[in-house]
């Protein structure tokens, strides 16, 4: 099989969140269009609203990789968003496992992917790290060790297809286990 067919790649697109949050920008941007609505409140309710509704279609419509799993390593993408958009590639030799996980908001859950890296593996760029953040990480997600969550993005504006994640990474690092520790 060749490499880039066993490959696994997930873009930012439409999913069901994404449609739902866009539509509830929309609700609101339309909010400012009612009659007798007072002009403070219908300007903040539409301003509100049309950043709802842009960041959340400009995400979806970007494309951008949020998750790629090939030869190289594992590519975690960024934020959709045009500014600020950036990967960070992690090569096999640092990995020790790939974590899926979930944080838990009030009674939402928002599900991770996460890796699990070598002790001494170099910082990802651009991810701020230090005692500070690593005590916010155990307490908001004391089930995750914090270098896990450090090097984690959450599957939100694109779907993970679990099978075809477990089978990129059986081809291309047999020794790195996925494990789900998302029901903890």
């Amino acid at each position: 099989m060749n490499s880039e067919h066993a490959a696994y790649e997930a873009r930012f697109g439409w999913t069901a969140r994404t449609v739902l949050m866009t539509l509830i920008g929309l609700a609101f941007f339309g909010c400012a269009f009612l009659p007798n609505a007072p002009l403070l409140m219908a300007l903040s309710v539409g301003a509100f609203g049309l950043v709802g509704l842009l960041t959340f279609s400009v995400g979806a419509l970007s494309r951008k990789v949020a998750l790629r799993v090939d030869e190289n390593g594992v590519t975690l993408g960024g934020s959709p968003l045009p500014v600020g958009y950036k990967t960070d590639v992690v090569p096999w030799t640092d990995i020790i496992s790939v974590v899926l996980w979930t944080q838990h908001i009030g009674r939402k859950k928002m599900p991770y992917i996460g890796l699990q890296r070598k002790q001494g593996s170099p910082q990802l760029p651009g991810q701020p790290y230090g005692p500070r953040r690593q005590r916010m990480y155990e307490t908001l997600i004391p089930h995750v060790s914090p270098e896990i969550v450090h090097a984690s993005r959450p599957v939100n504006l694109w779907n993970l297809d679990r099978a075809r994640l477990e089978s990129a990474v059986e081809t291309f690092a047999p020794q790195v286990e996925v494990v789900d520790i998302s029901h903890r």
